[in-house]
């Protein structure tokens, strides 16, 4: 039996407030957090744009990403659309030693 496991890897972040108020690394850490199940009271992660309302320059930056070959995650902060996030799937080295 084959055990699937994910990893995730940040590329690209649009943030739309001051690094005062959210550092990259913060981001970072919040997403990573969110996918491990771990989810957070003030920062929501969401994966899909139909969840939430995006502006001309998010869906631009969606877009971009998309056309990019990666992944988009995008955060909120009281429904607020703070970040997009970019990403890429990384399969562990025990997935791809199981498929040989």
């Amino acid at each position: 039996m084959m055990t699937t496991t994910q990893n995730f890897k940040i590329t690209d972040i649009f943030g739309y407030l001051s690094a005062d108020e959210i550092s990259l690394e913060e981001i970072e850490e919040i997403f990573y957090q969110s996918v491990k199940g771990n989810v957070s009271e003030e920062y929501k992660i969401f994966f899909d744009s139909n969840q939430i309302e995006l502006s001309h320059f998010q869906k631009e930056a969606a877009a971009d990403l998309r056309a990019s070959h990666r992944e988009v995650a995008y955060m909120t902060r009281d429904s607020e659309v703070i970040a997009v996030i970019g990403y890429r799937v990384i399969e562990s080295e025990s997935t791809m030693e199981n498929r040989k």
